[in-house]
């Protein structure tokens, strides 16, 4: 069964042509004004990765943060399970030898889920009955840790409040592989569940907060059109400790308000 996609357009970016939805607030805007997103999330990533480096994308989306990082690592996994972005990613993606596709949604086990099309605030959710909702729109979701790759280096999860089921999912490549990870942490519900889980594998979590809108733009476009307050709040976490400007997350209960009292004094 066929769907009807929004509209698109193309442009160029400093990761190359992409493509993306027009109507699309945040990445898509992003890519047509600046020519790039959130791409201090990339150079971080990258900071931690070199050539021989498996990088593993869940919620690549439309393909910004994979093509960016395919050039400079062995091997790039990104998973996207909806419709709408996973047509973009793999037409993004395509010129990429080293980036393998995933339509399966990661999870803490396997179940039938669907997505509910929000361009980059696109949801996954479990479905309580295969008949729940269209045949097209169901996506049974596996274990990452149901993938057998001989390395993983770094994992980036943005999944739109979905993050701890995927790091639940994932317990055997955290207690073997021990990648560096990025994990958005737009969910203030969620942090001390994720802080606990993440400490019983003995990861080291760090604030990382990203504007929307670089003054560095590859575009060298100097009008903000997002504003200060726009943009996201990941964590960084590692294994080790390292040496770092960024603000650690200092227990279960720490919020970017307390983040940002101590960073001020």
């Amino acid at each position: 069964m066929s769907q009807t996609l929004p509209s698109q357009e193309q442009t160029d970016t400093r990761y190359g042509k992409m493509r993306y939805y027009a109507e699309d607030p945040t990445i898509g805007r992003s890519l047509l004004l600046y020519g790039e997103y959130c791409h201090q999330e990339i150079e971080t990533i990258l900071s931690m990765l070199d050539k021989d480096s498996v990088y593993v994308d869940v919620g690549a989306n439309i393909g910004t943060h994979s093509i960016s990082i395919a050039p400079h690592v062995a091997q790039v996994h990104a998973f996207e399970p909806n419709f709408e972005n996973l047509y973009l990613l793999e037409r993004n993606t395509k010129s990429h030898q080293n980036i393998t596709v995933y339509s399966k949604a990661a999870s803490d086990h396997k179940e039938f889920g669907y997505t509910e099309f929000n361009f980059g605030k696109t949801v996954y959710a479990r479905a309580t009955h295969k008949g729940q909702h269209p045949r097209e729109t169901l996506n049974r979701s596996k274990l990452l840790d149901s993938y057998e790759w001989p390395r993983v280096d770094f994992v980036k999860i943005d999944t739109e409040g979905h993050e701890l089921q995927v790091l639940q999912g994932m317990g055997y490549i955290l207690s073997n592989n021990r990648p560096c990870m990025l994990v958005e942490m737009q969910d203030e519900t969620k942090y001390s569940e994720i802080y606990d889980w993440l400490s019983m594998f003995e990861y080291k979590m760090y604030w990382f907060p990203v504007a929307t809108y670089n003054p560095n733009n590859w575009k060298n476009n100097t009008k903000d059109v997002f504003g200060k307050q726009h943009g996201v709040i990941n964590w960084i976490c590692t294994p080790d400790l390292i040496n770092t400007t960024l603000q650690p997350v200092v227990d279960r209960e720490d919020t970017v308000e307390r983040m940002n009292y101590r960073q001020r004094q």
